[in-house]
C-alpha cells in the first residue's frame, strides 16, 4: 500500500491484510499532527521518514502535498502465505520491479518483527510474543547479511510453517543477486523508500524536498486581556548561535502603518536554544536560537502585520523576516 490510500487504512482496519492492532495504533498517534495545511497522508509519510532516521537509517527526502484518500481501495497489502507472483503483481502495481521489491522487503524489515498474537500460524511457541526479522535494533543491513551467512532467525525466513516464510521465497527469488548487494542498502533504502512515500495519482504534485528553513515562527498568539489592549505572542528560531545579535519584532496598526518611536517594536521576553530532533542532527543541524516575544498591542491601534529584523552585531546588513511582505 502507497502513502497516497492512507484514508483507505483507516476504512479497512477490519480487513485480514490489515492484521493487528499496529496500524490502528499509528493512526491514532498521527491523527493529533493533521491540521488543513498538512493531511494524514503527509503526517504518516513524515512519521516514515523520522523513525528510520531514529533509529540510525539514512536521510529519506520528503516532498509534502499527499492528498488523502476518500474511499477504500482494492485489496493490495502483501500477505506472508501468498505466492511469489502474488508478490510480485502487487509491488508491479506500484511500480516496482522483481529486484526493487525484493530490496523493500530487506529495507522494510531491518526494523520490526512478528507478533504471535497477530500471526500464531507463523509464531508457534506460546512462550514468544514477539520474534523481530533480525538481531538488531537499528537500521543496519544485518537483516540481509545473516539471511546470506544462515544464521538468520527471521520468522518468514526460517518459521516451521514454508507456506508463511515469504521472505524466503522473496529473497531468493532471483538466485540471491539483490541480496548480495549489501554493500549500498542503506542508500538504496533511502531511494525506494523516497519512491513508495512519494508515489501519488498523476493529478497530485508534490512540492520540492522539504528542506530545514533559517528562520522559523513559531506558534503566534493574539487575544484580548482585558485591560483594553491585546497580547500577542509569538517566537522566532534560527539555525545558530550568536550573543551578540539583536532579534527585534515590528508590527504595523491597523491602517497598515508602522508607528513611531513610540511603540509597535519590542525585544525578545526570553531566548534559549532550539531543540532539534534527530533528524535535524542528522543533517547537521546542531544549534541554534528560539527568540521569544510577549507584548501588549493597544486595541484601538490594534495590529494588521508583523515582522522581524535580525542584526547580527557584527557590520553585517540586518535581515528582515516578513514571509515575502
Amino acid at each position: 500500500m502507497t502513502v497516497p490510500g492512507v484514508l483507505t487504512v483507516r476504512l479497512r482496519m477490519d480487513w485480514i491484510d490489515n492484521v493487528g492492532s499496529g496500524m490502528q495504533a499509528s493512526i491514532n498517534d498521527f491523527v493529533f499532527f493533521t491540521s488543513p495545511a498538512n493531511g494524514l497522508a503527509d503526517i504518516i509519510a513524515m512519521g516514515a521518514v523520522i523513525g528510520v532516521a531514529a533509529c540510525d537509517g539514512p536521510i529519506v527526502p520528503f516532498r509534502a502535498g499527499k492528498v488523502d484518500a476518500t474511499a477504500a481501495g482494492p485489496p493490495g497489502v502483501p500477505e506472508p502465505h501468498q505466492d511469489l507472483a502474488s508478490h510480485t503483481e502487487s509491488f508491479r502495481r506500484q511500480s516496482f520491479t522483481e529486484s526493487e521489491m525484493i530490496a523493500l522487503i530487506a529495507c522494510g524489515h531491518t526494523l520490526g518483527g512478528v507478533r504471535r498474537e497477530d500471526f500464531p500460524g507463523i509464531i508457534h511457541d506460546t512462550s514468544v510474543n514477539f520474534t523481530t526479522f533480525d538481531s538488531t535494533i537499528q537500521f543496519d543491513n544485518v537483516v540481509v547479511t545473516e539471511y546470506l551467512s544462515g544464521t538468520t532467525n527471521n520468522p518468514l525466513v526460517v518459521g516451521p510453517n514454508m507456506t508463511t516464510n515469504s521472505d524466503f521465497r522473496i529473497f531468493s527469488s532471483d538466485g540471491n543477486v539483490t541480496m548480495q548487494r549489501y554493500d549500498s542498502f542503506s542508500k538504496t533504502c533511502s531511494s525506494l523508500f523516497e519512491r513508495m512515500i512519494n508515489t501519488v495519482p498523476k493529478d497530485v504534485k508534490l512540492s520540492e524536498v522539504v528542506e530545514p528553513i533559517e528562520h522559523k515562527v513559531g506558534d503566534t498568539r493574539l487575544f484580548p486581556d482585558g485591560n483594553s489592549t491585546f497580547t500577542l505572542t509569538t517566537s522566532l528560531r534560527l539555525l545558530s548561535l550568536n550573543e551578540q545579535r539583536a532579534v527585534t519584532l515590528f508590527w504595523a496598526d491597523r491602517q497598515g502603518s508602522v508607528c513611531g518611536t513610540s511603540g509597535c517594536s519590542v525585544q525578545p521576553e526570553s531566548s534559549h536554544r532550539a531543540f532539534f530532533t534527530y533528524l535535524a542532527r542528522m543533517r547537521g543541524i546542531t544549534e541554534g536560537t528560539e527568540y521569544v516575544f510577549n507584548t501588549k498591542v493597544n486595541v484601538t491601534s490594534s495590529i494588521s502585520k508583523f515582522w522581524f529584523v535580525i542584526d547580527e552585531g557584527d557590520g553585517s546588513e540586518s535581515v528582515v523576516v516578513d514571509n515575502g511582505g
